[in-house]
């Protein structure tokens, strides 16, 4: 999404210039972690239960070569499309709004993906 120019294998990333970040933790979603039976709870969840994780981390970008700004978060996809108001559709190049169907299929797709024991992580841009 635009980082790779040339120098290193990860792109010249020098013109971007890291403003401000946000960590962000979901009432909701720490509302039902709190409320989890402990029963519940597989042994990577309980060996962390007691510690407060962000659920998406937002970062401000300034980019030199056009001074404009970029705005990244990643994070929970329920939280992540919570954020965003559009989605890309690289099919034919167009932005659409993401409805309430489309927050609806993600968010599934991502529970499903975390039962199969998937890391699961949405991206918004």
């Amino acid at each position: 999404i635009g980082f790779y120019t040339s120098p290193g294998s990860r792109g010249d990333l020098s013109c971007f210039h890291e403003r401000r970040r946000l960590h962000i933790v979901s009432t909701d979603l720490l509302r039902q972690r709190i409320q989890l039976n402990s029963h519940a709870l597989g042994l990577e969840e309980s060996r962390n239960w007691s510690r407060l994780f962000t659920d998406a981390d937002t970062v401000f970008v300034r980019d030199a070569r056009s001074g404009g700004d970029l705005v990244l978060t990643v994070g929970d996809s329920r939280v992540v499309t919570q954020l965003c108001p559009d989605w890309w559709q690289g099919e034919n190049s167009t932005i659409s709004p993401l409805t309430a169907a489309d927050r609806h299929i993600i968010n599934e797709t991502q529970k499903n993906w975390m039962l199969s024991d998937m890391d699961v992580q949405g991206h918004c841009f």
